[in-house]
């Protein structure tokens, strides 16, 4: 299913999207992140549904198999990074060094930041952990995130390892929204993230396309693409899940391929003209928009690649 709408360039109006299957209001939060020093990278947030009442609370958190090459400071040999092949942009196994590691930035507003956590991981001993407290409707966005600038242009390849131990939407949470996965290049946002599901499932998973600045009064057009058929829910949450992201915009292809675990999906996407010039920029962590519960998300073994 693929969703549509758009934001005015006018601040505090609350949008209308309509969609196959939906008559819901669309309500996009725009907001910058200091992402290092003299760069501001703006994250827009779509909220997509008014809906909820579903919860998951991950009781005994599930445990990966742990990779074949334990990190040196766990007494095992090489790290995951130093078992990667040369040439990566990014590559982060949150063991090697203390934050912000290999990432420009550590971004908190209005909750904890993101932390090393060695109570649980793919490649022992430590993940990033992103929590948000839980947040009543009216309060402001809470944010946690990890935030890499500069990363090459190219047909990219971006992988990670995420575990969603907690995660809920209360009764009536119209326009929340919880977001882990940020992708920016110039005026164009890749956004993964889950809102509430009209159905009686725990969450919808969605790949969201944010084109800023493209309205006459300098407002955002959103698109959103359904790919809750990808994410186990229900009794897989609480386990690890590979995730990989392959973005071709550059080459004209306009295609993205998002894998978790087995199963993949390809999205067409809808960039505006001169999105492929200019550098990449990459967060993970969570934005949290409310209503929400308290949300707990862990990632580890994260890489990016790009390629010409």
């Amino acid at each position: 299913m693929v969703r549509t709408g758009k934001s005015p360039g006018s601040a505090g109006v609350a949008p209308r999207a309509r969609a196959a299957g939906f008559a819901s209001s669309m309500l996009a939060a725009v907001t910058c992140l200091r992402a290092a020093p003299g760069m501001a990278v703006c994250l827009a947030l779509p909220c997509l549904f008014a809906c909820g009442g579903q919860e998951f609370t991950a009781g005994s958190p599930g445990t990966a198999t742990p990779d074949a090459s334990l990190d040196a400071a766990n007494g095992g040999g090489p790290g995951f990074c130093a078992s990667q092949p040369a040439g990566l942009a990014l590559c982060s196994d949150f063991d090697e060094q203390p934050l912000p590691e290999n990432w420009n930035d550590i971004v908190a507003n209005g909750g904890s930041p993101v932390s090393e956590n060695d109570a649980g991981s793919v490649s022992p001993p430590n993940s990033l952990l992103a929590s948000t407290p839980a947040l009543s409707a009216g309060e402001p966005m809470t944010q946690a995130f990890v935030t890499k600038t500069k990363l090459p242009a190219g047909a990219t390849h971006i992988a990670f390892e995420m575990r969603v131990d907690e995660l809920s939407f209360p009764s009536g949470a119209a326009g929340a929204s919880l977001v882990p996965v940020l992708y920016t290049q110039r005026g164009y946002e890749i956004i993964l993230g889950f809102v509430p599901s009209p159905s009686a499932s725990p969450f919808e998973f969605d790949l969201v396309e944010a084109s800023l600045d493209q309205l006459p009064d300098g407002g955002t057009t959103y698109t959103a693409h359904d790919l809750t058929s990808l994410f186990t829910q229900g009794s897989g949450l609480g386990e690890w899940q590979s995730i990989t992201l392959d973005l071709d915009i550059d080459h004209g292809s306009n295609a993205a391929v998002v894998t978790v675990g087995s199963a993949s999906s390809t999205v067409t996407l809808r960039p505006p003209t001169g999105t492929a010039n200019g550098a990449r920029t990459f967060s993970l962590g969570l934005q949290a928009t409310p209503p929400t519960g308290e949300t707990k998300i862990r990632f580890d073994n994260v890489t990016y690649s790009a390629a010409n």
